[in-house]
């Protein structure tokens, strides 16, 4: 279960993807507030149908990823999503696929 709408919950950037899908990056809060996930979802540009859809908790030390500002696409397709860690920040890579590849505290 999750809240909604959370003063932070929701999409912080969408992209047109090379391949004309949309790719949205934000954050979702669970449902006690306890815990921030990162989200990022990919939606077909002509029907709007969800292609891949991700939640990610992802942690750094003692810190998590809690959530995604902004997303590059690389050329081959894959994407780059920066984000904050409590008062830092964290860049991650997910495939063109939505599965992510590695994840890095700045």
């Amino acid at each position: 279960r999750w809240t909604y709408p959370n003063s932070t919950d929701g999409g912080h950037k969408i992209i047109v993807t090379k391949d004309g899908a949309l790719l949205v990056v934000g954050c979702i809060t669970n449902v006690d507030a306890s815990q921030q996930y990162m989200l990022w979802a990919k939606i077909n540009g002509t029907t709007n149908a969800t292609v891949w859809a991700y939640f990610a908790y992802i942690p750094f030390e003692n810190n998590v990823l809690s959530d995604a500002k902004t997303v590059l696409e690389t050329k081959e397709g894959d994407f780059y999503i920066g984000g904050n860690v409590l008062k830092n920040s964290a860049l991650i890579k997910i495939s063109k696929t939505g599965t992510l590849i590695w994840a890095k505290g700045i």
